[in-house]
């Protein structure tokens, strides 16, 4: 098991992938904000199906590219790009979803089988995407234009899928989400005051709500090299605008505040991510305004 200090700090990188002067949180651009596998520890010869959650203020039309990474040397995206197999490309229009098939022998024998990973790169482009290399991706995308946009125009990140003889990972269970204590259904769209100030610490009380994410049981027990494990579990909290107090939560500690900005109407993402790769989220919708 990967150390969680480590683990966390890979994350909390991930999180600050956006503006430099807003937070991680807020989705103001073409963001990538999580990929997901139906088998997040496969066994060699099973198919995985991905599925990745991006989002594009502009609703402009998204080409995205997936590549095959079979034996990567390193768990870097340097190093899955250094391995990455050209016959595995697959680029198309609207393809968030994706299925790669493990290698009957892509668990070797003896040493390296807790080491053993399929890496899955995914890219995602406001335009059109070509297979070649630019800023350290293995494509290029450029706009209706034909101009090449730089990598902070599009996105591009990296699935690692853990293979094992015996051993599984679930995703984690997102039980539910919770508005100032209350069940708050996909189909709710409540209406929300706006604050009107840069920090939650200055909203008006009334402005500001209580919002939770309920995960499941917590994965533990011995994997198939005798190795014990207790998973640790993160919630992120993204919204295309708004403050939230705390952007990263542990699943023991998921709550947090929320205050909405803007006008108009806002959506929220939350993704509960472990520590083996497993992956989950849901969203919902607040509409601003005065009830």
């Amino acid at each position: 098991m990967r150390n969680f200090a480590t683990w966390l700090a890979c994350t909390l990188i991930c999180v600050g992938c956006g503006n430099d002067f807003a937070p991680g949180s807020r989705v103001e651009k073409l963001r990538l904000l999580a990929l997901r596998a139906d088998l997040p520890t496969a066994h060699p010869g099973e198919t995985v199906s991905l599925e990745a959650l991006a989002y594009d203020p502009e609703g402009r039309a998204l080409t995205w590219g997936w590549a095959t990474c079979p034996t990567p040397p390193g768990s870097t995206v340097e190093a899955c790009l250094a391995a990455l197999d050209p016959s595995t490309v697959v680029l198309a229009e609207d393809m968030p979803t994706h299925t790669i098939r493990i290698a009957e022998d892509a668990l070797p024998e003896g040493v390296g089988r807790e080491a053993a990973y399929v890496g899955v790169i995914v890219a995602v482009c406001p335009g059109t995407l070509e297979l070649v290399p630019s800023e350290g991706s293995p494509f290029t995308c450029r706009d209706g234009e034909g101009n090449t946009l730089a990598l902070y125009e599009h996105e591009v990140g990296m699935k690692r899928i853990r293979v094992r003889e015996r051993d599984r990972n679930e995703n984690p269970a997102l039980l539910g989400v919770t508005l100032d204590g209350q069940p708050w259904p996909e189909d709710e769209v409540p209406t929300l005051a706006p604050c009107t100030t840069d920090e939650i610490d200055t909203c008006e009380e009334t402005t500001v709500h209580a919002v939770e994410v309920s995960v499941g049981p917590i994965e533990s027990g011995v994997d198939e090299l005798g190795v014990e494990f207790e998973e640790q579990t993160l919630v992120q909290y993204y919204a295309t605008a708004g403050h939230f107090e705390h952007e990263l939560r542990t699943a023991a500690s998921p709550a947090t505040t929320f205050a909405a900005t803007g006008e108009g109407e806002l959506t929220l993402w939350f993704v509960v991510r472990d520590e083996r790769g497993g992956s989950s989220w849901t969203s919902r919708r607040v509409r601003l305004g005065v009830e």
